[in-house]
């Protein structure tokens, strides 16, 4: 095994921090009327104040599914599963690889343990919002996405009934 000069012996080498990989599993999360469920950061940490849609980092050994399900619970006290293959997947800087799910709730009670707030958005609403850059181009799928749609936002219904 070859080792860099400040690798200690007896220890693996590993990438520079830079050089490191980091997955990012995200849930486009829509109710029954169409609307897509967003969070705001909260004011401290890296992007403060930017929308984005709910997920993290993935741990060593967790599928990107299991990431956004743990993640959803843990930030949002939501209970969610992702659908199918990948929406969308964003290179980010930094070597960040960000993964976007559709995604379903399937229960839970709405905590905000690290976000500041959280909202139903219809799609064509979504640009009104300032949203952390590696998730803008998911925003544009979903604003192209709802140029295809009719309108429902003239409905009402209970579609909150889990938030």
């Amino acid at each position: 095994m070859r080792r860099s000069l400040s690798t200690p012996v007896g220890e693996p080498n590993r990438p520079a921090a830079s050089a490191r990989r980091l997955n990012v599993a995200a849930a486009v999360i829509r109710n029954d009327l169409g609307q897509v469920f967003i969070c705001r950061r909260g004011p401290d940490g890296r992007e403060p104040l930017l929308w984005e849609f709910p997920g993290g980092k993935q741990e060593a050994d967790e599928s990107l599914e299991a990431c956004l399900a743990r993640e959803c619970l843990e930030e949002l006290g939501l209970v969610a599963e992702a659908v199918g293959d990948p929406l969308l997947t964003v290179q980010g800087a930094g070597g960040l690889t960000l993964v976007f799910f559709r995604a379903r709730l399937l229960g839970g009670r709405l905590r905000l343990n690290v976000h500041a707030d959280c909202r139903w958005a219809w799609p064509r609403e979504l640009s009104s919002f300032k949203f952390c850059p590696a998730d803008e181009p998911v925003v544009a799928r979903l604003l192209l996405e709802a140029d295809n749609r009719p309108n429902l936002a003239s409905r009402t219904t209970s579609h909150n009934a889990l938030i």
